[in-house]
């Protein structure tokens, strides 16, 4: 947990890994993507970015440009960008990829991490929107209803639904969470925002006594951590 111990080390074996292997063997490649990730940790955003890139270029060249092996590094690379043009443009390259794998839950887990990175960004449009929906989609034909990557996805698509005033699919999505995480022995901080969400759901339509029992629920709730309130 020492992130500046941690660069340190990570310099020193990506500079021993440039004379053992040479700059451009594979090998050194994965130890600048070491050392990227320790200085991305240790709050060095631009160096980390940079090397994130040199390291793509790597291994599009060594594993191919449709290979599983550069989806990492391109959404480490689209992640760490201060440009959200290129950080859009890489997430789109690595969507294409992941199509071309035929792998769904690999697409799922690009189209999550496309997602959550742009609807934060002046990029936001419809079609990002859809990136979220559509990774629901697939881990719900794929995935069991318990499964915690699944009740995840509910959890974007129940919010993504409820920003859009589609308020029929949220209630039904956040609802289908309120149940999965019921099966804990403790209240999931996802439980409660899809509570207070419905809260704020159902006084929209006038329906305060479903309102309340969501208030009551919440009421009922266990803290999640010891030092929770």
């Amino acid at each position: 947990k020492d992130s500046k111990q941690t660069l340190v080390f990570a310099q020193q074996a990506y500079d021993l890994g440039k004379v053992s292997f040479g700059e451009n063997h594979i090998d050194t490649a994965k130890l600048l993507m070491n050392l990227a990730n320790a200085q991305r940790d240790s709050g060095d955003k631009v160096s980390a970015s940079q090397n994130y890139n040199k390291v793509l270029a790597s291994y599009q060249a060594h594993y191919g440009d449709d290979s599983i092996e550069v989806l990492d590094p391109m959404l480490l690379a689209a992640e760490s960008t201060t440009n959200d043009k290129k950080a859009q443009a890489l997430f789109e390259d690595a969507i294409n990829v992941a199509k071309s794998l035929n792998e769904p839950l690999v697409l799922a887990e690009v189209y999550t991490a496309a997602f959550k990175h742009l609807y934060k960004t002046t990029e936001y449009n419809h079609t990002i929107k859809n990136y979220g929906l559509k990774a629901y989609d697939i881990y719900s034909k794929h995935l069991p209803e318990d499964a915690i990557l699944r009740v995840d996805a509910t959890f974007l698509a129940a919010s993504i639904q409820f920003a859009e005033k589609q308020y029929d699919a949220a209630e039904r999505l956040f609802l289908e969470v309120i149940k999965q995480y019921q099966a804990l022995d403790y209240s999931h901080p996802s439980e409660l925002h899809a509570h207070a969400v419905l809260v704020e759901l159902y006084e929209k339509q006038n329906n305060s006594q479903q309102a309340t029992a969501h208030c009551i629920a919440i009421g009922k709730m266990k803290p999640w951590s010891d030092d929770q309130d």
